[in-house]
Protein backbone atom coordinates (compact mmCIF):
# COMPACT_ATOMS: atom_id res chain seq x y z
CA UNK A 1 0.00 0.00 0.00
CA UNK A 2 0.90 3.00 -0.66
CA UNK A 3 1.02 5.84 1.85
CA UNK A 4 -1.27 8.85 1.06
CA UNK A 5 -2.95 7.46 -1.83
CA UNK A 6 -7.08 7.02 -1.73
CA UNK A 7 -8.67 3.37 -1.70
CA UNK A 8 -12.54 2.89 -0.93
CA UNK A 9 -14.06 -0.46 1.41
CA UNK A 10 -17.22 -0.87 1.18
CA UNK A 11 -18.39 2.19 -0.98
CA UNK A 12 -16.17 4.58 1.84
CA UNK A 13 -13.19 6.39 0.86
CA UNK A 14 -10.83 6.41 2.95
CA UNK A 15 -7.25 8.21 2.56
CA UNK A 16 -3.98 7.17 4.00
CA UNK A 17 -2.43 10.21 6.52
CA UNK A 18 0.90 11.53 5.15
CA UNK A 19 3.81 11.37 7.20
CA UNK A 20 4.75 14.46 9.15
CA UNK A 21 7.37 16.44 6.90
CA UNK A 22 10.83 16.50 8.57
CA UNK A 23 12.08 19.19 10.55
CA UNK A 24 13.92 22.26 8.63
CA UNK A 25 17.37 22.27 9.21
CA UNK A 26 18.58 25.19 11.33
CA UNK A 27 20.14 28.28 9.20
CA UNK A 28 21.62 29.96 12.19
CA UNK A 29 24.46 29.15 13.77
CA UNK A 30 24.65 28.28 17.44
CA UNK A 31 27.70 30.56 18.41
CA UNK A 32 29.67 32.91 16.73
CA UNK A 33 31.63 32.06 13.14
CA UNK A 34 34.32 32.66 15.23
CA UNK A 35 33.83 29.78 17.74
CA UNK A 36 33.68 27.52 14.67
CA UNK A 37 36.79 28.05 13.34
CA UNK A 38 35.44 30.27 10.46
CA UNK A 39 36.12 33.98 11.54
CA UNK A 40 39.13 35.86 12.59
CA UNK A 41 41.15 34.82 15.71
CA UNK A 42 42.06 37.05 18.17
CA UNK A 43 45.47 36.54 17.19
CA UNK A 44 44.81 37.62 14.15
CA UNK A 45 42.74 40.58 15.13
CA UNK A 46 45.74 41.74 16.88
CA UNK A 47 47.86 41.20 13.82
CA UNK A 48 48.93 44.14 11.40
CA UNK A 49 46.19 45.23 8.24
CA UNK A 50 47.17 43.20 5.63
CA UNK A 51 48.82 40.06 7.88
CA UNK A 52 45.41 38.40 8.27
CA UNK A 53 44.12 35.17 6.55
CA UNK A 54 48.10 34.13 5.64
CA UNK A 55 48.75 37.51 3.85
CA UNK A 56 51.73 38.52 4.03
CA UNK A 57 52.05 41.95 6.05
CA UNK A 58 52.53 45.35 3.95
CA UNK A 59 55.93 46.82 3.80
CA UNK A 60 54.13 49.98 6.39
CA UNK A 61 53.37 47.46 8.77
CA UNK A 62 56.13 45.55 8.91
CA UNK A 63 58.19 49.03 8.92
CA UNK A 64 55.87 49.46 12.11
CA UNK A 65 56.34 46.34 14.11
CA UNK A 66 60.05 46.71 13.17
CA UNK A 67 60.18 42.88 11.18
CA UNK A 68 60.99 42.03 8.14
CA UNK A 69 63.39 42.87 5.59
CA UNK A 70 62.69 45.94 6.28
CA UNK A 71 64.00 45.83 9.80
CA UNK A 72 68.06 45.12 9.35
CA UNK A 73 67.86 47.54 6.65
CA UNK A 74 66.36 50.08 8.85
CA UNK A 75 68.77 49.57 11.78
CA UNK A 76 71.95 49.33 9.28
CA UNK A 77 70.95 53.05 8.51
CA UNK A 78 70.53 53.53 12.09
CA UNK A 79 73.97 52.51 12.76
CA UNK A 80 75.86 54.11 9.75
CA UNK A 81 73.99 57.54 10.96
CA UNK A 82 75.35 57.06 14.48
CA UNK A 83 79.45 56.07 12.68
CA UNK A 84 78.67 59.41 11.03
CA UNK A 85 77.62 61.31 13.62
CA UNK A 86 80.53 59.86 15.83
CA UNK A 87 82.94 60.83 12.82
CA UNK A 88 81.73 64.38 12.74
CA UNK A 89 82.49 64.52 16.42
CA UNK A 90 86.00 63.22 16.37
CA UNK A 91 87.05 65.42 13.60
CA UNK A 92 85.57 68.67 15.07
CA UNK A 93 87.41 67.85 18.52
CA UNK A 94 90.85 67.37 16.34
CA UNK A 95 89.98 70.46 14.31
CA UNK A 96 89.96 72.57 18.12
CA UNK A 97 92.70 70.65 19.38
CA UNK A 98 94.72 71.81 16.65
CA UNK A 99 93.45 75.03 16.81
CA UNK A 100 94.30 75.43 20.45
CA UNK A 101 98.22 74.17 20.10
CA UNK A 102 98.50 76.47 17.26
CA UNK A 103 97.11 79.21 19.13
CA UNK A 104 99.27 78.15 23.01
CA UNK A 105 102.62 77.61 21.61
CA UNK A 106 103.19 81.35 20.66
CA UNK A 107 102.54 81.35 24.85
CA UNK A 108 104.35 78.66 25.49
CA UNK A 109 107.45 80.34 23.76
CA UNK A 110 106.69 83.42 25.20
CA UNK A 111 106.91 81.79 29.06
CA UNK A 112 110.87 80.57 28.40
CA UNK A 113 113.29 83.00 30.35
CA UNK A 114 114.89 85.71 28.41
CA UNK A 115 118.55 85.06 27.72
CA UNK A 116 120.58 86.58 30.58
CA UNK A 117 122.47 89.25 28.96
CA UNK A 118 126.70 89.58 29.33
CA UNK A 119 128.29 92.76 28.65
CA UNK A 120 131.70 92.46 27.68
CA UNK A 121 133.98 95.94 26.68
CA UNK A 122 137.07 95.13 24.37
CA UNK A 123 138.86 98.72 25.43
CA UNK A 124 143.03 99.15 25.06
CA UNK A 125 143.51 95.99 24.10
CA UNK A 126 141.80 93.64 26.88
CA UNK A 127 138.44 92.82 27.81
CA UNK A 128 136.32 93.79 30.93
CA UNK A 129 132.73 93.68 32.00
CA UNK A 130 130.67 96.50 31.80
CA UNK A 131 130.92 98.06 35.19
CA UNK A 132 134.01 95.85 36.08
CA UNK A 133 137.61 96.95 36.00
CA UNK A 134 139.25 93.07 35.79
CA UNK A 135 140.86 93.03 32.77
CA UNK A 136 139.97 89.63 31.29
CA UNK A 137 137.84 88.44 33.77
CA UNK A 138 136.78 84.74 34.75
CA UNK A 139 132.95 84.55 33.24
CA UNK A 140 130.79 82.48 35.75
CA UNK A 141 127.62 80.98 34.17
CA UNK A 142 124.98 77.85 34.83
CA UNK A 143 124.99 74.46 32.94
CA UNK A 144 122.16 75.07 30.62
CA UNK A 145 121.83 78.68 30.94
CA UNK A 146 120.63 80.97 27.77
CA UNK A 147 123.14 83.53 27.06
CA UNK A 148 123.26 86.71 25.03
CA UNK A 149 127.06 87.97 24.88
CA UNK A 150 126.59 91.66 23.45
CA UNK A 151 130.16 92.49 23.21
CA UNK A 152 130.88 96.49 22.55
CA UNK A 153 134.24 97.77 21.30
CA UNK A 154 135.65 100.69 22.66
CA UNK A 155 138.94 101.39 20.74
CA UNK A 156 138.62 103.50 17.93
CA UNK A 157 140.32 102.40 14.58
CA UNK A 158 140.99 98.85 15.80
CA UNK A 159 138.96 95.62 15.20
CA UNK A 160 137.66 93.14 18.18
CA UNK A 161 135.44 90.14 18.12
CA UNK A 162 134.39 87.61 20.96
CA UNK A 163 134.85 83.65 20.04
CA UNK A 164 134.88 80.65 22.20
CA UNK A 165 136.32 77.77 19.78
CA UNK A 166 135.03 74.71 22.10
CA UNK A 167 131.36 75.70 21.50
CA UNK A 168 131.58 77.40 17.82
CA UNK A 169 130.65 80.52 18.71
CA UNK A 170 132.19 83.82 17.37
CA UNK A 171 130.83 87.13 16.59
CA UNK A 172 131.79 89.27 13.51
CA UNK A 173 134.55 91.92 14.23
CA UNK A 174 133.59 95.19 15.19
CA UNK A 175 135.68 97.82 13.44
CA UNK A 176 136.35 101.01 15.75
CA UNK A 177 133.51 102.05 18.32
CA UNK A 178 130.61 99.63 17.91
CA UNK A 179 128.69 96.83 19.18
CA UNK A 180 127.39 92.87 18.29
CA UNK A 181 125.36 90.09 19.94
CA UNK A 182 124.89 86.56 19.93
CA UNK A 183 122.89 84.17 21.69
CA UNK A 184 123.80 80.53 22.85
CA UNK A 185 122.82 77.71 25.01
CA UNK A 186 125.87 76.72 27.87
CA UNK A 187 126.30 73.00 27.81
CA UNK A 188 124.97 71.01 30.52
CA UNK A 189 128.99 69.57 31.10
CA UNK A 190 130.65 72.13 33.75
CA UNK A 191 134.18 72.82 32.90
CA UNK A 192 136.63 75.71 31.92
CA UNK A 193 136.08 76.69 28.93
CA UNK A 194 139.04 80.01 26.46
CA UNK A 195 136.86 83.03 25.13
CA UNK A 196 139.57 85.18 22.92
CA UNK A 197 139.27 88.19 20.39
CA UNK A 198 140.82 85.98 17.22
CA UNK A 199 143.01 89.03 15.33
CA UNK A 200 144.42 89.68 19.29
CA UNK A 201 144.12 86.39 21.07
CA UNK A 202 147.90 86.73 22.94
CA UNK A 203 146.53 89.83 24.66
CA UNK A 204 142.86 89.31 24.76
CA UNK A 205 141.94 86.04 26.41
CA UNK A 206 139.75 84.92 29.49
CA UNK A 207 138.00 82.08 30.85
CA UNK A 208 134.24 80.98 31.07
CA UNK A 209 133.61 78.80 34.35
CA UNK A 210 130.39 76.48 33.62
CA UNK A 211 129.08 75.42 37.44
CA UNK A 212 126.27 74.71 38.96
CA UNK A 213 124.96 77.34 41.89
Amino acid sequence: MVRGSRFAVGGSRFEEPRAPAPAARATSLPRSASAWGWGPTSAEKRAPCGARQGQRPSREARKRVGVGPHAPLNNAGASHGDSSSAGRVTAVALLVLTVGLVLLLPLAAGTRPAPRDVVIVAHEMAFYLEGDEMANPTIHVRPGEQVRVVFRNDDAGIAHNFAVADWKIETSAVKGKGETSVIFRIPERPGRYAYVCVPHASMMAGTIEVAAD
